[in-house]
């Protein structure tokens, strides 16, 4: 009997189960996304690790998706805490993301990339956004947010 045969004590499947299944017969492409989504599935809910400290830069560089990870590095596994009025720089390090906000503060203006979800920008885009609204900021990559690649930035007041 595999590990997939065999029920929790709760008589679910675990995503890694089902992962396990789903990649059967293909493995190139089980080596590919295993990674990703075991690092979704190890997520729940908000677990980004809280960075105590504020960036104290004028300007704070995001990763889109370097080194064929999904998410925002950092903001994905790391929440981004800055001061009011840094420019935080997205730069596109692999094809295919964009930047949907989900969450800001009332006041702020923050849109995400141009175009919304319908667009994705590839390897050597830039976006830019000052922060100058304190509070907490929930964003994602439109088409890999099912494999994790969200984000969370925090922006603390200056004074």
């Amino acid at each position: 009997m595999s590990e997939f045969d065999a029920d929790r004590s709760d008589g679910r499947r675990s995503r890694r189960d089902l992962l396990s299944a789903a990649t059967v017969g293909i493995p190139w492409l089980a080596g590919c996304l295993r990674s990703s989504i075991e690092r979704a599935a190890d997520r729940s809910g908000d677990t980004a690790t809280e960075t105590r400290t504020p960036v104290s830069d004028d300007r704070v560089t995001v990763d889109v998706g370097p080194d064929g990870e999904f998410g925002f590095f950092p903001g994905t596994d790391s929440l981004l805490r800055v001061l009011t009025g840094t420019t935080v720089v997205f730069v596109w390090r692999t094809d295919s993301h964009n930047i949907v906000v989900d969450r800001q503060p009332d006041s702020a203006d923050w849109r995400g990339t141009p175009d919304g979800p319908e667009e994705a920008y590839n390897e050597g885009y830039e976006h830019e956004h000052e922060f100058t609204v304190p509070g907490t900021y929930r964003f994602h990559c439109a088409p890999h947010e099912t494999i994790g690649a969200t984000g969370t930035i925090e922006v603390v007041d200056s004074r």
